[in-house]
């Protein structure tokens, strides 16, 4: 699509509520008390309903997002880092033999990196589309860390 000078963000763009809404529930299940498990639930549905005005009010899907995505972006970290947080204090022992830990410093890592990619790359594609580029190899190098943390976390024997 791209090739042929169409916008292909539209896909990537309908990804980001269907996989933070995931990462939503996903977190929720290691919250160590039940108020933040609920919460973390809850907030699945507000949060595509601000996601879906963002994107489809104010900005529109086939284009870089420059709030919407962010948002979402922000909110995965948000929920990752209190989750972080939340077990680290209610964990005995090191935390680098937890595959929770592993697989949520991945989680903030790619969260935190997603935050800043589509604004810079909305106030860039038009003057300077080589840096747009070099953010997105940049971008790819930290998800590959990230990726490599989860799966460093999901080959930690889980406790019983």
């Amino acid at each position: 699509m791209g090739q042929r000078g169409q916008h292909n963000l539209v896909l990537a763009n309908m990804g980001t509520p269907v996989s933070t809404a995931l990462a939503l529930w996903t977190l929720s299940f290691w919250q160590p008390a039940e108020l933040p498990r609920l919460t973390l639930r809850l907030a699945i549905v507000p949060f595509l309903i601000v996601w879906g005005l963002l994107t489809f009010v104010l900005e529109g899907p086939s284009s870089f997002s420059s709030v919407a995505d962010p948002v979402a972006s922000l909110v995965g970290l948000g929920a990752a880092a209190f989750t972080l947080v939340a077990r680290s204090r209610s964990t005995e022992g090191p935390l680098h033999l937890r595959d929770w830990f592993w697989v949520i410093g991945g989680m903030v890592l790619f969260f935190g990196t997603a935050t800043m990619l589509q604004p810079l790359s909305a106030l860039l594609i038009g003057d300077a589309p080589q840096l747009v580029v070099r953010a997105y190899e940049v971008k790819s190098v930290l998800d590959v860390v990230a990726f490599l943390a989860i799966a460093r976390g999901v080959t930690c024997p889980a406790a019983t």
